[in-house]
C-alpha cells in the first residue's frame, strides 16, 4: 500500500516548527521516512477568513527541518512554481520528475532507479 500524508499549515494553529519537527519525527518513526509529506499552504476562506495565507518562509523552514530529521520526500503545495513541486533524488539532488500544477510534465526515473546515482526511489510510478 501507498501512504502520503498532508498537512494545511495554518498560521497561529498548526505552524509552530517545535510541532513541525516532532510531526517529521512520527512519520520517519512510525511510518517511513519514504513517505511523501506534502505540506500544504493555507488559503483564508469561510469561518478562517480572519486568518493569513502561511508565509512561504515557514513552510520551507518546515520542509527543511523534515528533510535534516531524514524525511526524503517532502513537497510543498499551493505555492506556484516552487522547486519543491518537484521530486529530487535523495542521494544525488538531481531532479528526477519535474511536476506542473500538482502534474508530472517530465519524468527521467529508470523505474524505481535514479539514472544519474541509481538510488532506489521509493513510490509507485506509472
Amino acid at each position: 500500500m501507498h501512504v502520503e500524508v498532508v498537512t494545511n499549515l495554518i498560521p497561529g494553529i498548526n505552524d509552530r516548527l517545535a510541532e513541525l519537527r516532532d510531526l517529521s519525527a512520527w512519520i520517519g518513526d512510525e511510518l517511513s521516512c519514504d513517505v511523501p509529506w506534502h505540506i500544504t499552504r493555507f488559503h483564508p476562506c469561510w469561518r478562517l477568513s480572519h486568518l493569513t495565507p502561511t508565509a512561504v518562509n515557514r513552510m520551507e523552514e518546515a520542509r527543511e527541518a523534515a528533510l535534516a530529521i531524514g524525511l526524503r520526500y517532502v513537497y510543498l503545495g499551493n505555492i506556484c512554481a516552487h522547486p519543491s513541486n518537484h521530486t529530487y533524488c535523495p542521494r544525488c539532488s538531481r531532479r528526477l520528475i519535474t511536476r506542473n500544477a500538482n502534474e508530472p510534465v517530465q519524468s527521467l526515473l529508470s523505474g524505481n532507479y535514479c539514472p544519474f546515482c541509481g538510488f532506489f526511489v521509493a513510490g509507485r510510478f506509472r
